[in-house]
């Protein structure tokens, strides 16, 4: 039996090492909402989807639900759920990547009891408009946070870039398609800065579940209590602080970490969109040109970044294996679908 179709999905967008975790456990304790910790189906898979076959085929659709359920079997933050592919391939629509997406988060919201759902991939981002077209009545959180401290965080994780220029770059591109996204679909998109969420957290989750549609519920206010923030808490050095206290200005530590070069390179490459998003930039950093040195240290910089991260997190992430795990099996799927 199909699980019920969600019309009204929400899905969090934007750049990772935002607040992201944060929110979705936030939401994640509201009684009528389930955001699970995203599989990343159209970030992950998405390349394969052309390759699988006919647009729509029913051997297309099969074959990119196994892929699916695949991925889920392999999330480096296990699921309770294992989803059939036959039942996933029978519930998608439309019958592509993106419908079999849908009809995944629709059978985990059935599972868990629960009459709407939200996805925390960030990097749907990319994929709003196709949303739309599929689910018109989506809502989009457009999670924002300076890129500057975007580029600390992301210093110590095992997710994203780790030079900061390569942060602020991949920030500006993001929030570009946040700016387009809000100008086509005002509707649609609530605008959340991470340094408001973390000042005033009632006040601004109180607005975000009216402008969702969903009653106000203390519980959102809770979320450190739930076993989803003790287990993830419990996975990897780059979430450990899901189930402590929201960090009340937790903001500006880009001063004491970045050198002021940092600061320029990353206005250098995202200073329009900072500036449009109300993130001022020092008089000192301002008018700096990006040249052939930068891309050079930039380059290296991320090679020696992903060697510490990397070393650490087999110290310390109880998930590491599973992350190489499902590396491997992505470009082993990659490798037989390209040579199909």
């Amino acid at each position: 039996m199909a699980p019920p179709r969600v019309d009204d999905p929400f899905f969090i967008i934007g750049t990772e090492r935002s607040g992201s975790n944060l929110l979705r456990l936030m939401l994640n304790a509201h009684p009528g909402l389930h955001v699970p910790h995203p599989p990343h189906v159209m970030h992950l898979l998405g390349r394969m989807e052309a390759a699988a076959g006919p647009p729509g085929a029913p051997a297309t659709v099969r074959r990119l639900a196994e892929l699916v359920a695949g991925l889920v079997e392999r999330h480096i933050h296990p699921w309770p759920l294992q989803p059939d592919p036959a039942a996933l391939a029978a519930a998608a629509d439309p019958p592509d990547l993106l419908g079999l997406s849908f009809a995944l988060y629709d059978t985990s919201a059935a599972q868990a009891g629960k009459p709407r759902w939200g996805c925390k991939s960030t990097v749907m981002i990319h994929e709003t408009e196709r949303v739309l077209r599929a689910r018109p009545r989506a809502r989009f959180i457009w999670l924002v946070r300076d890129p500057r401290d975007v580029a600390v965080s992301s210093l110590d994780s095992v997710f994203n870039p780790k030079d900061p220029m390569h942060v602020g770059a991949l920030w500006a591109r993001q929030q570009q398609l946040g700016l387009q996204l809000q100008a086509r679909h005002p509707e649609a998109v609530h605008l959340l800065p991470y340094e408001a969420l973390t000042a005033a957290p009632e006040a601004r989750l109180r607005a975000l579940l009216t402008f969702l549609g969903a009653p106000w519920d203390g519980a959102v206010l809770r979320h450190r209590e739930t076993p989803e923030a003790k287990t993830i808490a419990g996975l990897s050095d780059s979430w450990k602080n899901t189930d402590k206290e929201v960090i009340v200005g937790n903001s500006g530590k880009w001063r004491k970490r970045l050198s002021r070069r940092d600061a320029a390179r990353i206005a250098a490459v995202a200073g329009p969109e900072m500036r449009a998003l109300g993130y001022s930039i020092d008089p000192e950093d301002d008018g700096y040109v990006v040249g052939p040195g930068d891309q050079l240290s930039a380059a290296l910089g991320e090679l020696r970044g992903r060697l510490r991260v990397e070393l650490r997190a087999l110290r310390t992430d109880q998930n590491h294996w599973r992350r190489w795990r499902r590396r491997a099996w992505l470009w082993q799927q990659a490798a037989v679908r390209g040579r199909g």
